[in-house]
């Protein structure tokens, strides 16, 4: 029972109950896990991380930017293996620029450079394929990675990620993957990064906010190669780029001219969906939108775009950048997203801009999925087939949804009948139970007690407030509803689920 209004009698008086339930507010939540050094002189020392972000509408997966970036975002559906994936690996920074003329040994380019060297995050440090978890180099002077959590006033949720930056002490700064003849040891780079990511109420819009600073009070440049992928659904996806009046399926090789200036939006969704308003509950829609022109971005193929930054880091302050992540079931919906994204990011941020480069080839080290360690294989940038996912996922596996808990819906809770009004010493127990469906954030529900006396003749009947009280019902749990009462006569009015 949700609602209605029912007679009781309580103390002998008859009363009249009057019942309504009312949704609650949602509220993002995150699970982080961290992956920490196990042996050498940084033992316990973070390296990288897993969070799972779950909220009423959709969700996520985030990892370091040297990890996986953001790993996934979802719309929900009845369970994890039903949601609806737009983006994997997005926001991600590469092991290895696809363009660089040589894809391992010497000469090799990596996705990270400060001052033309070769520069290592500790993701990127710990999924090398030569072992940044093994010796010798776990007992170099290692980069590493702090993060907090934190929930939002107004029902996000917060990441904030620091990254310090290493580079090799001698040898061939251009060498990839790690080799001990080439990289005997490691110094500071003379950068750090702080990457914020905010998940919104409804966990459709993740926003990422980049910081990249100077440590030793000097200006550096830095070269930032980044991933975006779209997958998750049987039929390739098909992206809108800046300028186009439609959606189009993309080409290896094919670049985009971004604007001149952000910000900007690109956006992605399933080549077959033909629907009214575009509305897509199975493979969802997707945008990322830049605060900042990338100096050059091209596809990989219909899935995967890859976007090169050249930036300047001044000596004091930061050099930023923003990306905005949008995952919504319709075309409307979508629109609507971008367009508070763009607003939100004014006129872009700062530090980008500057040459140029050739697409082409390149491999790059993969590992084993899910296990936060590093492995063999590649990832070479070949086209995968409809619907697969990257060669590498190093942290979390998409295919099953796994760790991924199903955020509440948000339904209204269940009122029922739970037995006879009575009053005793003072406190009303209203016959009526209520339970807060599902995982989530507790129900508040609202108990209102008022009198309702007969009138008498040439007098109108006047209802008075005998008691007001708002419990809390933690998600999955039923609670017998009661309330401290003055008098013997009352009614019952019921309203639940309520922001607080």
């Amino acid at each position: 029972m949700t609602s209605g209004r029912r007679a009781a009698a309580i103390g002998g008086v008859a009363a009249a109950v009057a019942l309504a339930a009312l949704p609650g507010a949602a509220q993002a939540g995150v699970t982080l896990t961290p992956h920490l050094y196990a042996t050498g002189n940084s033992q316990g020392a973070q390296y990288d991380y897993a969070a799972v972000l779950t909220s009423s509408e959709a969700g996520g997966l985030v990892a370091s930017i040297g990890g996986e970036g953001v790993a996934e975002t979802h719309l929900n559906g009845a369970t994890p293996a039903d949601d609806a994936t737009v983006f994997s690996r997005a926001n991600e920074l590469l092991a290895v620029d696809p363009a660089s003329p040589s894809p391992s040994g010497q000469n090799t380019t990596m996705g990270l450079q400060v001052d033309g060297v070769n520069a290592w995050i500790g993701g990127l440090w710990a999924n090398s394929s030569a072992g940044g978890l093994n010796v010798p180099y776990v007992n170099y002077d290692v980069p590493t990675v702090s993060t907090t959590t934190t929930p939002l006033g107004d029902g996000g949720a917060r990441i904030d990620e620091h990254d310090t930056v290493q580079t090799c002490q001698v040898g061939d700064p251009t060498y990839y993957p790690l080799a001990g003849f080439d990289c005997p040891g490691t110094v500071g780079s003379g950068v750090s990064f702080d990457v914020t990511t905010t998940m919104s109420s409804a966990g459709d819009v993740l926003r990422r906010e980049w910081a990249i600073s100077s440590t030793d009070g000097s200006p550096h440049t830095v070269r930032l190669v980044l991933h975006d992928g779209a997958y998750g659904v049987v039929a390739p996806r098909v992206w809108r780029l800046p300028g186009d009046t439609g959606y189009a399926t993309r080409t290896t090789g094919e670049l985009v001219t971004a604007p001149a200036a952000g910000p900007f939006t690109l956006e992605a969704r399933s080549s077959t969906n033909d629907a009214p308003d575009g509305a897509d509950l199975e493979s969802g829609l997707g945008a990322i939108t830049y605060s900042v022109a990338p100096t050059s971005m091209r596809f990989v193929n219909a899935h995967e775009l890859i976007d090169t930054y050249d930036l300047s880091v001044p000596a004091v302050g930061a050099a930023s950048l923003t990306f905005v992540l949008s995952t919504e079931p319709s075309q409307t919906a979508l629109d609507a997203a971008v367009t508070a994204a763009e607003a939100s990011l004014g006129g872009g941020g700062g530090g980008g801009g500057g040459g140029g480069e050739t697409p082409g080839g390149g491999d790059r080290p993969g590992d084993t999925p899910g296990d936060g360690n590093p492995g063999s294989g590649s990832d070479p940038g070949t086209t995968p087939g409809p619907g697969s996912a990257p060669a590498t996922n190093r942290q979390i596996d998409h295919s099953t949804g796994t760790g991924t808990p199903r955020a509440a819906a948000y339904a209204l809770p269940s009122i029922a009948r739970s037995g006879s009004a009575k009053l005793a010493r003072g406190r009303l127990s209203l016959g009526y139970a209520a339970s807060c469906p599902g995982r989530g954030p507790a129900c508040s529900v609202a108990i209102a007690v008022t009198s309702k006396p007969k009138a008498r003749k040439g007098h109108k009947a006047t209802m008075k407030t005998l008691a007001k009280t708002t419990v809390s019902i933690p998600a999955g749990k039923r609670l017998v509803l009661s309330a401290k009462a003055k008098l013997s006569q009352a009614t019952l009015r019921r309203a639940a689920p309520r922001p607080g």
